[in-house]
């Protein structure tokens, strides 16, 4: 599948030495980007959340740990959360478990 391979070819360029940063910047534009376009209300929170200059700077300096990413994942599921309705809190919850 191609998902499958996108996350494998991530993995082993995360893995070169040194480390590859290409593709996870243009995931994260992507995923910035498309989220600026559904939520445009929010897209001052989006950016702050998903700040790529920051984030490739931490990368680079192998200072983007684990606590990085849940802070990452989080701020993403509350900017999704906050634009949802009620009734689909509960699907959204479930999905991230």
């Amino acid at each position: 599948m191609i998902e499958n391979r996108l996350w494998s070819d991530l993995e082993a360029e995360l893995k070169c030495e040194p480390p590859r940063y290409e593709r996870c910047n243009n995931i994260l534009s992507y995923l910035r980007d498309k989220l600026v376009l559904i939520f445009d209300k929010q897209e001052r929170m989006i950016r702050d959340a998903i700040d790529i200059p920051h984030i490739m700077q931490q990368l680079r300096a192998g200072a983007f740990d684990w606590q990085s990413s849940v802070r990452l994942l989080a701020s993403i599921m509350l900017i999704m959360r906050a634009n949802q309705l009620p009734s689909r809190h509960a699907c959204l919850d479930e999905g991230w478990r």
